[in-house]
């Protein structure tokens, strides 16, 4: 929905209530999207996830479906959200310390895509990677290791992509790769299905509203 952004610019301009009427319809797509997620996990102590985040993974999968994910102290949402554009920043949970891994499994138990960024490895990332596994076709996850570190373990039948902190042009050509694997693997006939019917709906409710509140303001310069 790269539309969106300039679409609302232009609606802010000409319509104040064109504009919310498509901030409800975009809640209410968001919500829909919110049942088949793309999960995105990472360690608390990667440095550069808002790098990562904002120059790769959100421009490259946020257009395939609602990226959910995990946010706490040691890395806020502000501080994720630093490198992201508005209309990409998804959906980020807080939940207690001793409860993420139960969040986790049940998040990858609906999700349609995971990624895990391996960056930086720890116990804790490659039990998410191996709950993933566990939890969706192998095809559906991608890991995202440095180009300076292959200490992240293999999982067969995962997607695995390279990313550098300090290299601009590997996030780009990782941007790119990441859009590839999720418009080949996003696209389910049940995610298709789901995403047709949402955005007919979303084209229906903006039609409708824009013919009332065009009828509306006619109505009133024929009453002045």
């Amino acid at each position: 929905m790269k539309w969106i952004g300039p679409l609302m610019f232009i609606l802010l301009w000409s319509s104040k209530d064109l504009l919310l009427v498509l901030l409800v319809v975009r809640y209410i797509a968001i919500e829909r999207f919110l049942q088949r997620p793309i999960v995105y996990l990472r360690s608390f102590h990667h440095q550069h996830a808002n790098q990562v985040f904002g120059r790769a993974i959100a421009p490259a999968l946020s257009s395939y479906g609602v990226i959910m994910g995990l946010v706490n102290k040691l890395q806020t949402g502000s501080r994720l959200f630093s490198r992201t554009s508005l209309w990409q920043f998804g959906w980020m949970a807080v939940v207690p310390d001793g409860r993420w891994q139960e969040w986790v499994s049940a998040a990858l138990n609906r999700a349609s895509l995971a990624i895990v960024d391996c960056s930086v490895v720890t116990e804790s990332v490659l039990w998410e990677i191996r709950t993933a596994v566990s939890a969706l076709d192998v095809t559906r996850i991608a890991v995202i290791r440095s180009t300076h570190d292959s200490n992240c373990h293999d999982f067969p039948g995962v997607q695995v992509f390279e990313s550098s902190n300090e290299n601009p042009q590997v996030l780009r050509q990782l941007k790119e790769k990441l859009h590839r694997w999720g418009k080949i693997t996003s696209r389910g006939p049940q995610q298709t299905r789901m995403y047709q019917i949402v955005m007919a709906w979303m084209l229906v409710i903006m039609a409708l509203s824009i013919v009332a509140l065009l009828s509306l303001k006619v109505q009133y310069d024929l009453n002045i």
